[in-house]
C-alpha cells in the first residue's frame, strides 16, 4: 500500500482505543506525507509518553515525512520512531494548552523581557541585551 498526502491521527488519551492507529495488513510505503496529530478532549502528552499510530503487518518503508500537531501550544517537541513495522510518537517535553505563550527569550529583537532578573523591564535590560549581542565588555577605569 502506497500512502501519501496528509494523515490525521486523533489522540484522546494513552490507553487502548484512545488514539487513532492505522493498520495495514500488507506492506506499507509512506512517501512525502504529512502526519498531523490532533490532541482532543484536553489531552496533552507529557515527556516520554509514547503513542503507536501506524502499523504494517508486512514491511514498512518510510520516506520524507512532515509532522504537525494541533491542540497544544507552540513549543511542544516530539519525535517519531520506527520500531519493527510500527511508527511510534514520543513526547520530548510536556505539551502546554493552546493559548499558553512560550517563555520569551531575551534577544535584541525581543528586548521586552527582564534580562537582568531585577523584576523591572527597563533600559538596563536593553543594555544587557546589547552587551550580549555585540559582546561589548565595559572597560574598567
Amino acid at each position: 500500500t502506497k500512502i501519501g498526502g496528509t494523515i490525521a491521527i486523533g489522540v484522546f488519551d494513552l490507553g487502548a482505543n484512545k488514539h487513532g492507529i492505522i493498520e495495514v495488513t500488507g506492506t506499507a510505503d509512506i512517501q512525502s506525507a504529512t502526519i498531523h496529530f490532533v490532541f482532543q478532549d484536553g489531552f496533552l502528552p507529557k515527556t516520554d509518553d509514547q503513542i503507536p499510530f501506524f502499523m504494517a503487518q508486512g514491511a514498512l518503508t518510510v520516506g520524507t515525512l512532515a509532522f504537525t500537531y494541533e491542540g497544544a501550544a507552540p513549543g511542544f517537541q516530539f519525535d517519531v520512531m520506527e520500531e519493527g513495522g510500527l511508527l511510534v510518537f514520543k513526547a520530548m517535553n510536556d505539551a502546554q494548552p493552546e493559548g499558553t505563550e512560550p517563555t520569551p527569550r531575551p534577544t535584541a529583537i525581543n528586548p521586552k523581557t527582564d534580562i537582568n532578573g531585577d523584576k523591572i523591564i527597563d533600559a538596563n535590560d536593553l543594555l544587557e541585551v546589547m552587551r550580549n549581542w555585540y559582546h561589548v565588555v565595559p572597560e574598567n577605569n
